[in-house]
């Protein structure tokens, strides 16, 4: 079989049409348990009855009718809110899943913070089935409400929601759909602009969803990129849930791959003028500017607690929080893990006062990384120049 045929999608009926991206999820979801590849997945629910889609939670579960395509929705279009993300609930509320097999969709930055945590013994990664997301971005769930309450649509009755690099398309209960554009009233994340990774690096199977917007003839493309992977796609074509992809939905996948290379070429390059600037700047002035970005800081601590990469059970940080400098504080940081920051923006997302960490942090990881050759969270070997067992190994 060809790399190009290796590529398979789900077999839709009118029933399941207009949630593509789901139905291909659960069929396989439902052959891994099946197979007992897999003790549960990871779905999303309502953290408390009635909550609506800001009130997204997410556990571990072995039932496939109890996914809600309103709160999956909302995770490919804005993410997961607050504190939450999926690396978090892998480490904290599960353990790590060293006792338990976990099937899970995850976005490329998701699966680099699980990858730096493995590194670090925090999480077993060959317990984790993963199906990697080729990703558009995230937008920002106040900004998306907002901008549907202008366009008429109470955020209570919404029913479903999806994206393109583009636009954002929300669909009522009652059937009436609305197409937002991405522009300054609801633009991607920061730090989704400069993501120049927006396939998963480490997976079993990759999911590719960038499609027409509320079409009846969606795209939704899968590939097996590990064995187990290839196993789960060859059982669910044997059950019918999944057929070969045909000539025009490779045509398609064509144009996406080079709509992703161009997107993560300019958002590359967009980075790069941004740190050759700030290098132009004399030490002095540099001091000034970085200050001067920390200087609204707080220090309430949600960027440590929402960090992904950040895992110590006894934080000497957020101990001495309220006592030291702030920028004593994040200089802290970056010597602890300046050069392991995946650019996921959950700092960014909670930080009070708005202040852009990740800019800082994924920036001096990208130039540490030309340095040393080290980047985050794309293979399970290479270890951290700053890693105990690299700084051994140079005597």
């Amino acid at each position: 079989m060809s790399e190009e045929r290796s590529y398979a999608t789900c077999r839709l009926s009118e029933e399941n049409r207009d949630h593509p991206v789901e139905t291909t999820i659960l069929a396989l979801y439902k052959v891994l348990l099946e197979k007992g590849d897999v003790d549960a997945f990871l779905t999303f629910t309502e953290k408390k009855q009635g909550g609506g889609m800001q009130a997204i939670s997410v556990e571990a579960s072995t039932d496939v009718s109890r996914l809600d395509h309103l709160l999956f929705s909302q995770y490919l279009v804005a993410g997961l809110p607050r504190l939450l993300s999926i690396p978090k609930v892998i480490h904290s509320q599960l353990r790590g899943c060293f006792d338990k097999k976990i099937a899970l969709l995850a976005r490329p930055c998701e699966i680099e913070a699980l990858v730096e945590l493995s590194k670090r013994n925090q999480i077993a990664f060959e317990n984790l089935f993963i199906i990697g997301l080729e990703c558009p971005g995230c937008v920002s769930l106040s900004d998306l409400l907002t901008a549907a309450k202008k366009q008429g649509v109470d955020p209570s009755k919404i029913e479903y929601c999806e994206m393109t690099p583009s636009e954002v398309a929300i669909r009522e209960t009652a059937g009436k759909s609305v197409v937002l554009k991405l522009d300054q009233n609801m633009k991607l994340r920061e730090c989704c602009t400069r993501c120049s990774y927006r396939e998963p690096p480490i997976c079993d199977v990759t999911l590719s969803a960038w499609r027409r917007v509320l079409s009846r003839n969606p795209t939704i493309l899968i590939r097996p990129v590990t064995e187990r992977g290839k196993s789960c796609i060859e059982s669910a074509k044997t059950q019918g849930s999944l057929i070969a992809a045909n000539d025009s939905e490779l045509s398609e996948k064509g144009q996406i791959d080079s709509t992703i290379r161009s997107i993560e070429k300019n958002a590359s390059e967009e980075l790069a003028k941004e740190n050759e600037e700030l290098a132009k700047l004399e030490g002095n002035q540099r001091f000034k500017h970085l200050k001067g970005m920390l200087d609204p800081c707080t220090k309430c601590g949600l960027c440590i607690r929402a960090c992904p990469v950040c895992w110590c059970k006894d934080c000497i940080l957020l101990k001495k929080i309220k006592t030291i400098d702030s920028l004593l504080l994040h200089a802290t940081r970056l010597v602890h893990m300046g050069d392991t920051c995946v650019n996921c923006g959950k700092c960014d997302e909670n930080c009070p006062k708005g202040i852009q960490l990740s800019k800082i942090y994924y920036g001096l990881a990208v130039e540490l990384g030309k340095l040393t050759g080290y980047k985050p969270g794309l293979d399970l070997v290479q270890s951290s120049q700053r890693s105990g067992k690299v700084i051994l190994s140079k005597g």
